[in-house]
């Protein structure tokens, strides 16, 4: 039999046992919280093993107008995340209503920013945005609200007003190839410009537009990437908010698959923005949002310029099913040159999981010509 002292010494054992069981639990506790804060999150885009890359395109989820418009969007955001499984989202404008705020209740845009992020924080996956025209009509300016975007774990954020004093959202990220011989080498970049809000050059009533600060930093930029063959520059895609009159005259003149039931709000003011990609040869896609009820595409040059699907349950539209425009990337090396170049494809996915594949492109345009930009 155990003696008196033996028994007391057994239970000192066993409450400092329990004690310091407890303790690692908690510090356990602690720790996960500073870990789900401080988030590790590799940030290097990179093509898969089968050399694919998958963008998925959120536009005009206007968040912050109606509670339950809010929890549609979230929700539909999740749910087109776990369907696709995108390498990245690409958010092109117009993710809070800014126009909604009372002009009084504090931290409007954060509030509503930590709901539109907060599927990208629950689902693991990295993304990247674009200020569009009611972004900055609350309590926060440009700078802030990409500063704040900033503090997120899976943000790919980079603007900075060192490139445009009148934007905040310009900035560019590269995709790497999976091909070994190429380890480390960008095979595609893409390109986010701040398409701003309204007033382009000395036209106040226009739409905002891209203007000459962001094309030079983008000449500037594409020089830095050239080629295997130091001939030609390293393909790319672009993504803002408000489209430019090229939209517009693809419609009129092009062939295009998809709808367009909004006028095209375009600039009044034609900047050369689409001239100066097409002279650098290293544009291959255009994508925008801003007007809810178009989602057409075509080719346009030889850039395709494409509208996205609007994702958000606030704000007008769509007039079809909300959705998003799912892009892929798929990698190889050209014959000849050796240069790292990609093929894309896109289509709409809706709400409901369906996919909408285009169709081959047609005239469209005595169905809504339209003589000039809508500025409305």
């Amino acid at each position: 039999m155990f003696s008196l002292k033996t028994a007391i010494a057994l239970s000192f054992i066993t409450l400092a046992s329990f004690w310091i069981a407890r303790q690692a639990i908690t510090n356990a506790d602690s720790s996960i919280g500073i870990s789900l804060l401080k988030t590790e999150v590799d940030k290097t885009l990179r093509f898969n093993s089968n050399h694919e890359f998958t963008i998925l395109q959120f536009t005009d989820l206007h968040f912050g107008e109606d509670e339950d418009k809010d929890k549609n969007t979230a929700s539909l955001q999740e749910f087109l995340i776990a369907t696709v499984k995108p390498d990245i989202v690409v958010i092109t404008g117009d993710a809070v209503s800014g126009y909604s705020w009372d002009k009084k209740s504090p931290d409007f845009y954060r509030k509503n920013w930590e709901k539109f992020t907060a599927a990208f924080t629950k689902m693991g996956i990295r993304y990247a945005f674009t200020l569009g025209n009611h972004d900055t009509d609350a309590d926060l300016n440009a700078k802030e609200v990409g500063e704040l975007d900033k503090t997120h774990s899976y943000s790919l954020f980079n603007g900075t007003d060192t490139i445009d004093p009148k934007s905040y959202s310009n900035y560019h990220l590269e995709v790497k190839s999976s091909f070994k011989e190429f380890k480390d080498q960008t095979t595609a970049l893409l390109w986010i410009f701040d398409s701003k809000n309204r007033g382009c050059m000395d036209v106040p009533e226009s739409w905002g537009c891209l203007t000459e600060n962001q094309l030079e930093w983008y000449l500037r930029t594409s020089a830095e990437y050239m080629n295997t063959d130091q001939y030609s520059f390293v393909q790319g895609l672009a993504f803002f908010h408000i489209p430019l009159v090229e939209f517009m005259e693809l419609w009129n003149y092009g062939k295009t698959s998809g709808t367009k039931s909004d006028m095209v709000s375009c600039p009044l003011v034609n900047t050369n923005a689409f001239s100066v990609f097409r002279s650098a040869h290293n544009i291959k896609s255009i994508f925008v949002g801003h007007d809810h009820n178009n989602d057409y595409f075509g080719n346009f040059k030889g850039i395709d310029l494409a509208y996205g699907r609007k994702t958000g349950f606030g704000g007008y539209g769509p007039d079809l099913k909300h959705g998003a425009r799912v892009i892929k990337l798929s990698e190889y090396v050209e014959p000849g040159t050796g240069n790292l170049m990609f093929n894309i494809r896109s289509h709409i996915i809706q709400e409901d999981g369906s996919i909408i594949e285009p169709e081959e492109p047609t005239y469209q345009g005595d169905d809504g010509f339209q003589i000039t930009c809508d500025s409305s």
